[in-house]
């Protein structure tokens, strides 16, 4: 009777190791706190922060020339200095640089953004191997980013499509 019941306990209690190991752990970060802290995001920003000063102060300048020959030309039309054609074509001529500095405004945030990528990349792989080396180390099943929502990590696992494409009755 002693064996049987020693047999049964150590049964369970191999079966609730077993059954340990198989849980599921799952964690969280929040990349967005993670990304304010890094210096290499400091620094990313502050390179960011001169080519946004330099387009900025090529806009300006071309604003201030724009506004100085609008208002010279409002003086001038609203004297009668200048014939009906000539008006016409300096409207023109503004809306073209109008349109110039506009180019310039859309251009700047491409290249702002295209820039952003360009720096964060590196910065973005060196956190996600962050992510996964802590999530390996420490036996999570999946870690998702508090921030965006998004899953960062997810153990190796069976992919499913084939299956539910049958139940839905869909021909692979």
């Amino acid at each position: 009777m002693l064996k049987v019941i020693g047999t049964i306990f150590l049964s369970m209690i191999c079966l609730l190791a077993t059954a340990q190991d198989k849980a599921q752990k799952y964690g969280h970060v929040n990349s967005g706190n993670l990304l304010q802290l890094l210096p290499d995001v400091k620094k990313a920003d502050e390179s960011l922060k001169v080519v946004q000063d330099s387009f900025q102060t090529i806009e300006k300048g071309m604003l201030e020339v724009f506004e100085k020959e609008y208002v010279a030309f409002v003086k001038q039309a609203n004297a009668g200095e200048l014939p009906k054609l000539q008006v016409q074509k300096k409207q023109q001529e503004f809306q073209a640089k109008e349109e110039e500095i506009k180019t310039l405004r859309n251009k700047a945030q491409l290249e702002m953004i295209s820039r952003r990528q360009v720096l964060l990349e590196p910065i973005l792989k060196k956190m996600q191997d962050a992510v996964d080396a802590v999530a390996k180390e420490k036996g999570f099943t999946y870690v998702f980013d508090i921030s965006s929502g998004a899953l960062l990590f997810a153990n190796e696992s069976e992919d499913i499509e084939p299956l539910v494409k049958a139940k839905l009755g869909i021909n692979p």
